[in-house]
């Protein structure tokens, strides 16, 4: 649910880029950065190796790209939701019975 949420508030900030509106853009990325925020804060970066701390450092290249949506980037807004729906869809199948077998 928090990468749904990431991913529309980022097409909410792509859209708010395109007609020019600052105050939604701006609204919209900070709601979308508290999630990449809360998604990075709640890794257990102690006991999650490798895959843990990779997240970790998407996170913290997402949360670089928020910020360049704050200042109008459309192409950095593409880039994170494309980012985000690729996680989602990964946890996504993880959680799937029988997708790890049908991948062997």
């Amino acid at each position: 649910m928090l990468y749904e949420g990431a991913i529309r508030f980022v097409g909410d900030a792509r859209e708010a880029i395109r007609r020019g509106d600052v105050v939604a853009r701006t609204n919209a990325t900070r709601r979308a950065l508290d999630i990449v925020t809360e998604l990075q804060n709640t890794l257990n970066l102690k006991d999650g190796g490798e895959i843990a701390s990779e997240l970790d450092r998407l996170y913290s290249y997402m949360t670089t790209r928020l910020l360049d949506v704050t200042r109008g980037d459309a192409v950095a807004a593409d880039e994170i939701a494309k980012l985000l729906s690729t996680l989602r869809d990964g946890f996504s199948q993880a959680g799937t019975p029988g997708v790890n077998a049908q991948a062997r």
